[in-house]
């Protein structure tokens, strides 16, 4: 069985693919497109997504890298390849792909935004923290955190 891991970020989306089952079923975990092309605050969610996985320096700004997604998949690689093999049994007994996929994407959704909830380093700045009186970093109005789902596909 062949089963892979991938990071993309492309244009109105920033999500980890997990295929299984030589690729004929795959779910996406991240920001989505229709999510993601979605105003926040004078840049898509999308962008914001993108800036807070990769960082952002330039023109008088100086954003760190908080890797919400790259980071979090290559923590748990393993894992994730182990739950693919599982799924891929289920779908070998008969059970509907789809439904194990989906169960599949609903617990690494619910990782992916523990992790945030959590906090990732580096902190916010003072001045950060001042502006959204929070010290936990991603976390701001709750639309960034909100529009991070998954997507089955066949």
């Amino acid at each position: 069985m062949n089963a892979t891991v991938t990071v993309k970020s492309n244009g109105p989306a920033v999500s980890v693919i997990l295929k299984g089952l030589s690729a004929r079923a795959a779910v996406t975990v991240g920001v989505h497109a229709e999510d993601g092309s979605q105003d926040h605050g004078g840049m898509t969610t999308a962008e914001l997504a993108t800036i807070h996985e990769f960082g952002a320096t330039g023109s008088g700004v100086n954003i760190p890298a908080r890797s919400w997604l790259r980071d979090y998949v290559e923590a748990n690689e393993p894992r994730h390849l182990e739950m693919l093999r599982r799924v891929a049994a289920e779908g070998i007994k008969g059970h509907p792909m789809e439904q194990a996929m989906g169960q599949l994407g609903a617990q690494l959704v619910g990782e992916v935004k523990e992790r945030i909830i959590a906090g990732i380093a580096p902190p916010n700045a003072e001045s950060t923290i001042a502006r959204k009186g929070s010290e936990t970093p991603l976390i701001d109005t709750g639309q960034f955190i909100g529009s991070i789902h998954y997507q089955v596909e066949r």
